[in-house]
């Protein structure tokens, strides 16, 4: 009984994964975050289980009367989960200031080697120009307004590719790198 307790809590924390992977308007940067954190999660699991605390297994808690009872079969699987979920992930490495780039160009440093990492995803790209509109996109009040309004993915979707064809570029294929096929 113990085991349908914990796999019940178990399969509820992946089914919030997968919710929140769903939906309109999720860029792979949402998606990355997402898993990312789900990582996180599974060590937390992990060691909830080998406290015997059980804070995030409230349907185990409730089946078991001592911690004595969590098996090996129960930490093997989270185990197993994590395994899976960096194998999954491996290779799959967006660079952080890019990400934060896409989400809000108007916070990110221009010093730096964010203009070396929208290159290197980019190649084509020239990275002084790239510098230099950022500045300009960064000094105007209007467009960190529309970006406020409207969100990220519709905010790149207008920015105009003759103003500013390098930056767009580089937001573009980070918000299209993977093709969501949820409808």
């Amino acid at each position: 009984m113990a085991d349908a307790c914990f796999l019940s809590d178990i399969f509820k924390h992946l089914n919030d994964l997968n919710l929140g992977l769903q939906g309109r308007d999720k860029t792979v940067i949402d998606l990355v975050e997402q898993m990312r954190a789900f990582q996180v999660k599974l060590d937390l699991f992990a060691d909830d289980l080998s406290t015997g605390r059980m804070l995030h297994f409230p349907t185990l808690r409730k089946c078991i009367s001592s911690p004595a009872q969590i098996t090996d079969v129960m930490t093997d699987f989270i185990a197993m989960l994590k395994n899976n979920f960096a194998g999954r992930l491996d290779g799959l490495d967006l660079p952080t200031e890019l990400a934060v780039f896409v989400r809000d160009p108007f916070t990110v440093a221009i010093e730096g080697d964010l203009s070396a990492r929208a290159k290197k995803l980019v190649p084509s790209i020239d990275e002084g120009k790239f510098t230099l509109k950022l500045v300009d996109m960064q000094s105007s009040v209007t467009m960190a307004q529309e970006l406020s309004t409207n969100g990220p993915a519709m905010f790149w979707t207008d920015v105009n590719a003759h103003q500013f064809p390098n930056i767009k570029k580089v937001a573009i294929v980070m918000l299209s790198m993977f093709g969501s096929t949820y409808t």
